[in-house]
């Protein structure tokens, strides 16, 4: 179990370098607990998951290849069927696991922004199509042998529609743990980021990536430019205490994740006021 807030404060703060602490957004499919109610599997892309009263809560499921790794290491921290799982965004990447979750509890619900479903009925008109780009993309994970898209289908017949959809904001209670969920637009038009008041803690889906914000994907033309920065300069007056990437590793405490947070929106609004006339 690697201490992820660890490595990333020491990559933050500079006791270690990038070369030293390796990739920030590795496949690992292992799980690494962050606190006693919060855990994360580390994968294409990560698991984020929380302890209630009711049962696990979930956000994203990974790749249909992922989907039954993160559900068996979950596994070995936490028994408790899952309640929820919340998509952050509609990207197979994101949802393609989520049969995996179901299998494992049929009565789990999940949930998304209404723009999901619209994404769900695109992919299905366009699959071929789909199965071409992501090709350009991402062709070198299925020359290793780690495809992201699902085997026959671009999106994995095992993937379900949502079974709650909000437009603005949504207030999700399970068990004794909120979870306030809010739109935005940024590398899609279907964004989810919460905010879980009870651990001071934003899951921010792919709104922050340890890296320049992705905007620009040839034959894709839903990418939202230059609104991604602005999200997330609201998100220090909630003064959190962690934020969780779903790409890349987690972000500790208050002073880093403002640090970052705050640097990130800033040079990326001043690139795009520049260049996205």
């Amino acid at each position: 179990m690697a201490d992820l807030l660890t490595l990333s404060t020491d990559v933050i703060d500079g006791r270690i370098e990038l070369a030293q602490a390796g990739p920030l957004n590795r496949i690992t499919h292992e799980f690494s607990e962050l606190n006693a109610r919060v855990g994360m599997v580390e994968a294409f892309s990560h698991s984020i998951v929380f302890r209630t009263d009711a049962g696990l809560v979930a956000f994203d499921t990974s790749n249909e290849h992922g989907g039954e790794r993160c559900v068996n290491a979950i596994r070995q921290w936490d028994k408790a069927p899952f309640h929820s799982i919340i998509f952050t965004h509609g990207h197979i990447d994101h949802v393609g696991g989520c049969g995996a979750f179901i299998d494992d509890n049929h009565a789990t619900q999940v949930v998304a922004h209404e723009n999901v479903a619209r994404r769900f009925e695109r992919y299905r008109l366009t699959n071929g199509y789909n199965h071409v780009i992501n090709e350009r993309q991402f062709g070198q994970f299925r020359r290793r042998g780690y495809d992201l898209a699902g085997q026959a289908q671009f999106l994995p017949t095992s993937t379900p529609e949502p079974d709650i959809t909000y437009s603005h904001r949504h207030s999700l209670k399970v068990g004794d743990t909120h979870f306030e969920l809010h739109h935005a637009k940024g590398e899609t038009d279907d964004h989810t980021w919460a905010w879980i008041p009870s651990e001071r803690a934003i899951c921010a889906g792919d709104f922050f990536i340890w890296a320049f914000p992705m905007r620009v994907i040839p034959k894709k033309p839903n990418a939202t430019q230059g609104s991604g920065p602005l999200h997330c300069e609201r998100w220090p007056p909630w003064t959190p205490s962690s934020s969780y990437p779903h790409t890349v590793s987690p972000l500790p405490v208050k002073s880093e994740f403002n640090r970052c947070s705050m640097t990130w929106p800033t040079h990326s609004s001043h690139w795009f006021s520049k260049h996205w006339r």
